[in-house]
């Protein structure tokens, strides 16, 4: 009788090895910064928590600001990618613009707040911020805005006079109410500071539908 040899399994490639390297780094990284905050949390605990040597968190990010900024960009494109589909599918159903922008504000807020320690971690790191940091983050805001944008044809859906604040203040106004919310969330979905947020939005975007 034959004896069938079990399969050989195929090694791991070093690039394999390295992207399980960075999803336990990054893993590691969002809880802590989760738990303790960005300034709470030291490079020796991600590894430590990770499982990697101390010195493999500094030779993949370069330092605790690249690693905690590569998440930040990984959280933006989730964000972006969640509203998309959102505004997609509302299209679908016929929703109109004023609703569309509601829903897409909601499904923001529930992925904010899903994710607000770690976002309020980023932010802490905020106060040292130097020119270059700052210019970053408004270009990533710039990435989320547009979709807003693009639903209030900047502008020309809503119904307000020539000399009203124009669309980016109240958009401005709307971030700071959002923002101010977030910081306030406790244990993720809170329905008291989302109507906050839902009200600003009504008073300061009426569209013409």
């Amino acid at each position: 009788m034959q004896i069938k040899q079990a399969p050989r399994r195929r090694s791991i490639t070093r690039a394999e090895q390295k992207e399980k390297t960075q999803a336990r780094v990054i893993n590691a990284a969002r809880e802590l910064f989760s738990e303790k905050g960005f300034f709470g949390t030291r490079a020796s605990d991600i590894a430590k928590a990770a499982g990697v040597a101390h010195g493999t968190v500094f030779s993949e990010y370069g330092s605790k600001v690249g690693l905690i900024t590569g998440i930040l960009e990984s959280i933006l494109c989730e964000r972006i990618e969640i509203i998309r589909k959102v505004v997609k599918k509302g299209r679908k159903k016929g929703l109109s613009r004023s609703e569309l922008f509601l829903e897409a504000l909601r499904a923001h807020w529930d992925y904010d707040s899903a994710q607000h320690r770690l976002i309020q971690a980023y932010f802490s790191y905020s106060w040292v911020w130097d020119r270059e940091d700052e210019s970053e983050y408004h270009k990533r805001q710039v990435r989320t805005l547009k979709i807003y944008l693009d639903l209030l044809e900047d502008g020309a859906a809503l119904d307000i006079g020539k000399y009203d604040p124009d669309v980016h203040d109240r958009i401005s106004v709307l971030v700071a109410v959002f923002n101010d919310a977030l910081r306030s969330v406790r244990h993720g979905k809170d329905e008291v500071q989302w109507a906050r947020v839902e009200k600003a939005a009504k008073l300061l975007f009426p569209f013409k539908d």
